[in-house]
């Protein structure tokens, strides 16, 4: 792609601007007036693409690798949530991804591309200008790249909402510490397909997906990667019910009025409060309840929604165990001070029948 006095590489890319490539290092040796020259140009450049999105098909393979080969630690009853490993390839495949926001009034990243002085001040950002007397060198500059101005420079600034990707690496320690192989594993909200991505890494367990949105996107993501024992089915969870019986279901289901996915009807938010609890999510536990196994899991991942946790007590009793879930606050403090850090849970109830 060829632009005004810049061109467009790839994705992850330094963009090439009057023939120098825009790095943290070309950054970093410009003083502040220089950088601000850059401004202007850079934005006219980043507004005129329009949202991209990730491009590069060989980190597809480098990340389902990497999936396959990560090994969790279930001796101790936490998962570290900033784990990124696999994620990439749901960034690549569900562009709805982009799209989707925490609130209805909130921004997702495509939405802020659309309002070119929120780009201006995502460049101003990117280049360190605020931060230039205080960080001298790399600190505080970054390559300007697609990635870097079109996601990240966005959700560091926190000028966007938008949800998070579930880690592939959560469930593949649920799944190692609650089945066994040639167990079946039920995902009742299938979302960005990271729960079916740790599932199929195992390569001797089945699993089975609803989801009345992204189903389409996943299975150019199953077939891409040639994913076996997977069945995918567009549809919503308060409505599938099947004969068969499931040794684990689990998964990260929407919140009423977060978790904007997107305005279509088939969306349990977009049908009013009501309908929220006392059709999908109610009918989804019962479901739920009928199709798992006696001795058999199911999780619940749920934070700040009681209502939602209280259903499902209600549904299967208390809960039998809890994995907590460690975030990191900023991706800055790798060391996880404690007051840097938010905890989480997966409720882990179990049938008894």
């Amino acid at each position: 792609m060829t632009l005004t006095m810049g061109r467009y590489m790839s994705y992850d890319s330094p963009i090439i601007y009057d023939g120098n490539p825009i790095t943290d290092k070309y950054v970093a040796l410009l003083n502040k007036e220089e950088r601000e020259k850059l401004i202007d140009p850079l934005t006219d450049i980043f507004f005129a693409m329009g949202y991209q999105y990730p491009d590069n098909v060989k980190q597809i393979d480098k990340e389902w690798k990497r999936i396959i080969e990560h090994e969790p630690d279930i001796s101790i009853n936490e998962v570290f949530n900033n784990d990124s490993v696999g994620t990439y390839i749901s960034k690549y495949f569900c562009k709805d991804f982009y799209k989707s926001k925490t609130a209805k009034n909130g921004r997702s990243l495509v939405s802020i591309f659309e309002d070119k002085e929120l780009v201006r001040k995502i460049i101003s950002n990117r280049l360190g200008i605020s931060w230039y007397e205080e960080c001298p060198g790399t600190d505080g500059t970054f390559n300007i790249s697609p990635k870097m101005v079109f996601f990240q420079g966005p959700r560091s600034m926190r000028l966007t909402n938008q949800q998070s990707i579930y880690k592939p690496t959560v469930h593949k320690y649920l799944i190692k510490k609650y089945t066994k192989p040639g167990d079946r594993i039920y995902d009742y909200s299938a979302g960005w397909g990271a729960r079916m991505l740790a599932t199929a890494s195992f390569g001797d367990r089945e699993y089975v997906g609803v989801d009345p949105l992204t189903v389409p996107d996943l299975e150019k993501m199953r077939d891409y990667l040639k994913l076996k024992s997977v069945t995918l089915i567009q549809m919503g969870s308060e409505e599938y019910l099947e004969n068969g019986e499931f040794d684990l279901i689990a998964s990260s289901p929407p919140y009423y009025d977060q978790e904007l996915y997107s305005d279509d009807k088939t969306q349990a938010n977009n049908n009013g409060e009501d309908y929220f609890y006392n059709k999908y999510w109610l009918k989804t536990l019962k479901n739920c309840h009928k199709m798992l196994k006696v001795g058999g899991y199911f999780g619940l991942n749920v934070a700040n929604y009681p209502k939602m946790l209280d259903m499902a007590r209600e549904e299967f009793g208390e809960e039998e165990d809890k994995v907590g879930l460690r975030t990191v606050r900023s991706h800055l403090n790798k060391r996880g001070k404690e007051d840097a850090q938010k905890y989480e849970y997966i409720y882990m109830f179990k049938s008894m029948g």
